[in-house]
């Protein structure tokens, strides 16, 4: 969150990440975009809580493999300012 509101949903505040528009994917890789949306709930508890996560599923359609860089797999969000970890 922020010091004044809810953070945003979807989101990432670090400059190298983006969502890459699921046309674009679709277009120039052999892949469907079956779900895109957010995640309710998963923004952690506390007086202004975090932006929502992501669940994207998504269907190859052909033999590839995917590389994915996340730690929150393992790694929980923490909370700060008295906030809870989501």
């Amino acid at each position: 969150g922020k010091p004044f509101g809810d953070g945003p949903d979807g989101h990432s505040l670090w400059p190298s990440f983006t969502n890459v528009p699921n046309e674009f994917m679709e277009r120039y890789f052999p892949v469907r975009v079956e779900v895109c949306e957010t995640i309710p709930d998963t923004g952690g508890a506390g007086k202004f809580r975090g932006g929502n996560g992501i669940r994207l599923v998504y269907r190859m359609l052909c033999d590839g493999a995917i590389n994915i860089h996340d730690d929150r797999w393992w790694i929980k969000p923490w909370g700060a300012n008295g906030g809870r970890a989501a």
